[in-house]
């Protein structure tokens, strides 16, 4: 019996984990802290210039602060990767929904 429930909680307990482990939900799709790389945590972000950017943690926040310049370029060029990426799988989606032509 003891087996069994020790069993049961390493099952919940890993599926608790596997839950936490998808990428943070984003407004802009940011997925990445552009300071130190990590998966951004969604309730921590700043806005520059009417842009919304995300960090891993308040730290980053911080060092964002002192050089927003440079850490924008990553993070732009991030979504714009992430854009391309989405508008491939997109167009491979709706080519492989379209009729044959004969």
């Amino acid at each position: 019996m003891k087996k069994l429930i020790s069993v049961a909680v390493a099952v919940l307990v890993s599926f608790v984990l596997v839950a936490g482990c998808g990428k943070a939900k984003t407004e802009t799709g940011q997925v990445t802290c552009p300071v130190m790389g990590e998966p951004v945590n969604a309730k921590v972000f700043t806005e520059y210039k009417g842009q919304k950017i995300y960090f891993c943690c308040e730290k980053c926040k911080a060092e964002f602060d002192k050089n927003p310049k440079k850490y924008v370029k990553i993070v732009n060029a991030e979504l714009k990767k992430i854009n391309a990426e989405k508008a491939a799988a997109e167009k491979a989606a709706a080519a492989k929904a379209a009729p044959a032509k004969k």
